[in-house]
C-alpha cells in the first residue's frame, strides 16, 4: 500500500511481463479436470508408492519457468524499478491449486532471470484473480498503479481505488477509458508516455 504521494507500481507477469502462452491451456479440458486427473495421479502414487510421490508431466507444470520475456515491458519495469527507488512490484496469479508452490517458484525464478537486481521482497503473488490482492492491499490511492493486461483485473484494481493502467500486448486490445502502454512502442515512448500521465493523478 502506498503511504506518501510516490507512485508505487503493481506489475502483472503472464501476458505483460511474460508472453502469454495459450499452449499453456489444452483445449477442450477444463482447469477442473486438470486438477482433478492431477489429484487422481497424486494419490494413485501415494497408493502404489507410499512417500514416493511421482511426477506427472501435465500442461500446468512448469509452464510459467521457461515463457519468453516481453522486452518492451521488461526495459520499462526495470526502469521503473531503478528510478522509483525499487517502488515496482511484481503482482502475478497462481494457476493450479495442485502446483502452488511449484509455480510460484518458477515465477520467482523467471523474475530473477529477467529483471535486474530484482530483491524477493517485491515480489507479491496470489492464487487466482488479482482480487484477492486487492482485497489485501487495503486503502489503495490513485498513487498504486496496476500495470495489467486483463480487463477483469484492471476493473477491479479501479474500484478498489488504485489507477489501472492497461499493457497492449498484441493480442489484447487498448481501452479509451483507460490509460495504455503498448508492446509496439519502444520503452522510451512508453516511458515518456508515463511520465505524462503521472502528472495528472492526485495522490
Amino acid at each position: 500500500m502506498t503511504t506518501d504521494t510516490t507512485p508505487t507500481f503493481y506489475v502483472d507477469m503472464d501476458g505483460v511481463l511474460a508472453m502469454y502462452d495459450y499452449n499453456m491451456y489444452l483445449p477442450g479440458v477444463s482447469r477442473e479436470n486438470l486438477f482433478a486427473g492431477r489429484k487422481a495421479l497424486i494419490e494413485l502414487s501415494n497408493k502404489n508408492a507410499p512417500g514416493k510421490l511421482a511426477r506427472y508431466q501435465i500442461p500446468w507444470e512448469h509452464v510459467y519457468r521457461d515463457l519468453p520475456g516481453d522486452p518492451v515491458a521488461i526495459a520499462i519495469f526495470n526502469a521503473l524499478y531503478r528510478d522509483h527507488d525499487k517502488k515496482a512490484k511484481v503482482l502475478t496469479g497462481l494457476g493450479c491449486p495442485y502446483l502452488l508452490s511449484e509455480q510460484m517458484l518458477d515465477k520467482l525464478w523467471w523474475c530473477h532471470s529477467h529483471l535486474g537486481g530484482f530483491d524477493n521482497k517485491d515480489f507479491l503473488c496470489t492464487f487466482g484473480s488479482k482480487d484477492g490482492a486487492v482485497t489485501h492491499l487495503k486503502n489503495l490511492t490513485s498513487m498504486d498503479i496496476l500495470i495489467d493486461d486483463y480487463n477483469e483485473n484492471l476493473d477491479s484494481w479501479r474500484k478498489s481505488g488504485g489507477t489501472p493502467i492497461k499493457y497492449v500486448n498484441g493480442i489484447n486490445s487498448a481501452r479509451a477509458d483507460m490509460f495504455c502502454l503498448s508492446s509496439v512502442r519502444t520503452p522510451f515512448e512508453n516511458l515518456k508516455n508515463l511520465e505524462d500521465f503521472l502528472k495528472t493523478l492526485k495522490a
